[in-house]
C-alpha cells in the first residue's frame, strides 16, 4: 500500500507474505519565515521576495522578526519601514544596509539575557570583516549592539544613519569596533562595555551628535572590561561645555585621533571624570585631552601615548587626575614619549598625584604652581623628566626615586617620606 499526503510525511513500510501494513506519521507544516539575505542579483531591495532565502521578503512589522545577512550581494537597500527585533551580520565579507526609502527600527531580542539590536561578527576565526549601516535608526527600547572579533580578525560596524529614540540608551559590547558618525538625537546613556567606540566629534551636553542628546556621562567599561572612546575629529575642540566621563570598574581608555598638539584636542570643560576604575590616555599621534577642573574618580592613570593635560582655574587644591583611594590623588605611571601636563590660566594651584611612576615627561604651563607626590603612601620610581617653573612635594610615608635629567626651576621639598635621587647636581 503507498500513502501520500500534502503534508511533509515520514513513512514506516513493513511487507508480509500475506498483506501489507503502512503506517504514516504526518508532521505538521513548519513556517519558514525567509530571514536569510541571499539576494542582490535584481536589486537590492529589502521588499524584494528573491532577495531571500525562500524567495518571499520577512515580516516588516510588529518588532518580531530577526534578519540575518550572512550570504549573498553586497547591499541591501532598506526601501520600507522595517520594525525588526535584530539583525545579524556574520559574512566574512564586508556588507552594506543602505539608505533608502524606508526606515530602521530596532526592538531588541533576548540573546542570552540580553537585549540585542544588532549582532555583527564574521563566522570564520581570523577574519577582518567590515560592515556598514547609513540607515537612520530608531531603537525601540535600551539596548546592546555586539560587535565582536573572532579571534584575531578585527570586526567593525559603521553606523552613519542618525539613531534616535526617546529615553532609550545603547551599549557597545564585545571587542569589535562600533563607528557612530551621525548627528544622532536619542537621549538614554551610551555605555562603552568593551571594545571600542569610535567617533568623528565630540558633541556637547544636550546637542545632537554621535554621543547622543543627552547631559550623562558616557560610561566606560564594565565591572569587568574596559571600554575605549576613540575620537578622530581632525579639528580642535575648545571650550566646549563636553559630556563627562564615568568609568566602571573595568576602567577606560582614550585614544585622540590628529598628528600634533593642537590637532584634535578635546577640553572637558565643566565636566569631569568619575567612577572606580582605571583611566588610560593612549593617542600616538601626540594629540591632548583636556580635563577642566577637578575629577572624582578612584583609579590609577596610565598615560601610554600622548598627552593629558590638567586644567585648573586659580588657586587652590585639585585633583584633575582624579582622588585616588584616600582623596590624595590617584597613581599616575607616564610612558616614554608620553606626556603629562597641568595648566591654568591664573593663580598658583597645587595639584595632587597619588604617585608617579613611567619614563615620559611631567610638566607645568603655571609658574609657580605645585604638585604634591605621593599621597597613596606607595613607593615608586619615575625616570622621566619634569619640567617648567613649579615646585614639587614629596608627602606621603613611601619613597619617590627620581633618576631623570630633571629641568624644573622650582623648589623641591621633602615633606614626608624618603625622596631618592641617584645623582647631586
Amino acid at each position: 500500500m503507498t500513502t501520500f499526503s500534502a503534508w511533509r510525511t515520514v513513512g514506516v513500510l513493513w511487507a508480509g507474505r500475506a498483506a501489507v501494513v503502512a503506517a504514516v506519521v504526518v508532521l505538521p507544516a513548519v513556517a519558514w519565515a525567509g530571514t536569510t539575505w541571499d539576494g542582490g542579483v535584481i536589486d537590492t531591495d529589502f521588499t524584494t521576495g528573491a532577495n531571500w532565502d525562500d524567495n518571499s521578503a520577512p515580516t516588516f512589522t510588529g518588532g518580531t522578526s530577526t534578519l540575518s545577512f550572512g550570504i549573498g550581494g553586497s547591499t541591501a537597500t532598506v526601501n520600507t519601514a522595517a520594525d525588526l527585533a535584530r539583525i545579524i551580520l556574520d559574512r566574512d565579507a564586508s556588507f552594506t544596509i543602505a539608505n533608502g526609502s524606508g526606515s530602521l527600527t530596532f526592538q531588541g531580542e533576548d540573546v542570552g539575557g540580553v537585549l540585542t539590536g544588532i549582532t555583527a561578527s564574521p563566522t570564520t576565526v581570523g577574519t577582518t570583516a567590515a560592515y556598514t549601516i547609513s540607515e537612520s535608526i530608531a531603537l525601540g527600547a535600551s539596548q546592546s549592539w555586539n560587535v565582536a572579533n573572532n579571534g584575531a580578525g578585527g570586526t567593525s560596524l559603521s553606523v552613519s544613519g542618525v539613531i534616535s529614540g526617546a529615553g532609550v540608551g545603547l551599549t557597545k559590547i564585545s571587542s569589535g569596533t562600533l563607528a557612530l558618525t551621525g548627528a544622532n538625537t536619542f537621549s538614554g546613556p551610551l555605555t562603552v562595555a568593551e571594545g571600542v567606540l569610535s567617533i568623528n566629534s565630540w558633541n556637547s551636553a544636550n546637542t545632537n551628535g554621535p554621543l547622543g542628546n543627552n547631559a550623562a556621562n558616557v560610561v566606560l567599561g564594565s565591572a569587568t572590561s574596559a571600554g575605549t572612546l576613540r575620537y578622530t575629529g581632525g579639528n580642535s575642540i575648545p571650550n566646549a561645555l563636553l559630556r563627562g566621563i564615568e568609568l566602571a570598574a573595568g576602567g577606560g581608555v582614550i585614544q585622540m585621533g590628529g598628528t600634533g598638539r593642537d590637532d584634535g584636542y578635546v577640553h572637558l570643560n565643566g565636566s569631569s571624570i568619575s567612577g572606580s576604575g582605571p583611566l588610560t590616555i593612549n593617542s600616538p599621534g601626540m594629540t591632548r585631552f583636556i580635563i577642566v577642573g577637578s575629577s572624582t574618580f578612584s583609579g590609577p592613570v596610565a598615560v601610554q601615548a600622548g598627552e593629558l593635560q590638567g586644567s585648573v582655574l586659580g588657586s587652590g587644591t585639585f585633583t584633575p587626575f582624579g582622588v585616588g583611594t584616600n582623596g590624595l590623588g590617584s597613581a599616575v605611571t607616564v610612558d616614554a614619549g608620553a606626556i603629562l601636563t597641568t595648566y591654568s590660566n591664573f593663580g598658583t594651584p597645587t595639584v595632587l598625584l597619588g604617585s608617579l611612576a613611567g619614563s615620559g615627561t611631567v610638566r607645568t604651563e603655571t609658574s609657580g604652581s605645585q604638585l604634591q607626590i605621593g599621597g597613596d603612601d606607595t613607593s615608586t620610581t619615575f625616570s622621566g623628566q619634569l619640567q617648567g617653573t613649579f615646585a614639587p612635594v614629596k608627602v606621603g610615608s613611601g619613597t619617590l626615586a627620581l633618576t631623570g635629567a630633571n629641568t624644573f626651576s622650582g623648589p623641591l621639598t621633602v615633606a614626608e617620606g624618603v625622596l631618592s635621587i641617584n645623582s647631586w647636581n
